[in-house]
């Protein structure tokens, strides 16, 4: 009864002549096209369902991704993970309610090279996964009323680094963007 998708993907792109920002002696940064990046990988997907109102579906992507900085060295691409991983688990019935949690996962990555020479790099950023729940009921055929939360376990994660330097000590330190924290989202619709 057609309650099984599968699919495996494969995917490639090579780019020339990706953007650089390069400091003159003043450190002021102009864009210049001078670097190589390449990355392969496949995916590979499954949806299950519905059954019994249910529906699941997983994925997990697997991505080789390198970058080459002029007159640099070939080397794992900045904040690019290996891994990602996502199931979603979803609800609905003839009411017109429907609930959907999801997980995710992204792999370690790396963040940071203190040389363009340099292979292996001076900061990693952690893996991290975050769960997502999504609740919606439609109301006379024409409302939608759903409330979403991202990151419901409000997990701290950094989605890539930069260097800060601290004027009052002189100190220049890599620090770590964080990804967002537990988020609340109300919509409500109506469609005429």
């Amino acid at each position: 009864n057609n309650m099984v998708f599968g699919s495996i993907t494969w995917f490639t792109w090579d780019i020339e002549d990706k953007i650089s920002w390069i400091p003159d002696e003043s450190f002021f940064y102009t864009p210049q096209n001078l670097d190589k990046y390449k990355s392969s990988g496949w995916e590979i997907g499954m949806d299950i369902g519905p059954f019994y109102n249910i529906n699941i579906s997983l994925s997990y992507t697997y991505t080789d991704a390198d970058e080459e900085l002029f007159g640099g060295v070939r080397r794992k691409a900045l904040n690019t993970t290996d891994n990602c991983y996502k199931t979603a688990l979803e609800y609905s019935n003839d009411a017109g309610f429907n609930a959907e949690a999801v997980f995710r996962y992204t792999g370690d990555r790396p963040a940071y090279y203190n040389l363009g020479t340099d292979r292996s790099p001076a900061v990693v950023l952690a893996s991290y996964s975050t769960v997502d729940m999504k609740l919606e009921q439609r109301l006379q055929g024409k409302w939608l009323i759903s409330l979403q939360c991202n990151n419901m376990l409000d997990k701290e994660y950094y989605t890539y680094t930069e260097s800060f330097f601290n004027q009052s000590t002189g100190a220049m330190t890599m620090e770590g963007y964080p990804g967002a924290g537990r988020s609340f989202f109300l919509e409500v619709g109506y469609r005429y």
